[in-house]
């Protein structure tokens, strides 16, 4: 199961205001690892506060539980640290801290998933996942999957940082040539289009 996504909150007249749900990093933990620099394109921390992180969980369809507390918030903050220093690691071509590696293997031990049978009107038999999202931590889940399945298949040169001078998101080149500049062409795709154009123009004058 694959959640791709980032959040993003935008002030308007002082109040927080779901604006788009990007999905520039390609996997869910850097999504969530992206997440942890609010200050581009007007994101604000989905994880600080007990109300942000409760919106965010059920926005991007982790969990629909209204019982998120401090605790749950620090658990939160505390694992995209470690999706953020995971993202250094393999940029710089170093080996992973075993203390976040614990981490990790701390939330993917607190999942709980079953299998479940039914039977169609048609008499077949079919077999479903099943996955709890009773707790903060089984929530995460997708999320730690996620950064497992990067840590175990993924290409550590396919990581990227956004081409444009003015962005820090991170995302998996996962095209075929390897040659994705931008965190998405919508938004600093298009930016750069735009201002080289203008410096044509004027090239031209």
């Amino acid at each position: 199961m694959a959640y791709n996504w980032l959040v993003a909150r935008k002030l308007v007249q002082g109040e927080p205001d779901l604006t788009e749900l990007w999905t520039c990093g390609g996997a869910a933990w850097i999504n969530f690892a992206n997440s942890a620099v609010p200050a581009i394109k007007g994101m604000r921390d989905v994880t600080a506060s007990v109300e942000d992180f409760t919106w965010w969980l059920k926005t991007v369809g982790l969990s629909g539980s209204e019982r998120v507390d401090a605790g749950d918030v620090a658990l939160g903050q505390g694992f995209r640290e470690v999706c953020v220093r995971v993202l250094d690691h393999m940029q710089a071509g170093e080996q992973q801290d075993h203390a976040d590696l614990a981490f990790l293997n701390t939330i993917l031990f607190g999942q709980r998933e079953w299998t479940e049978v039914e039977q169609l009107a048609s008499g077949r038999i079919v077999r479903h996942g099943r996955r709890s999202n009773e707790t903060v931590m089984q929530a995460l889940g997708p999320v730690a999957y996620s950064l497992s399945e990067t840590l175990i298949q993924g290409d550590p040169a396919r990581i990227r940082t956004c081409a444009h001078p003015d962005c820090v998101l991170r995302f998996y080149d996962d095209s075929k040539n390897g040659s994705r500049r931008w965190c998405s062409m919508s938004h600093c795709g298009n930016r750069a289009k735009a201002a080289a154009f203008q410096e044509r123009r004027r090239s031209k004058h």
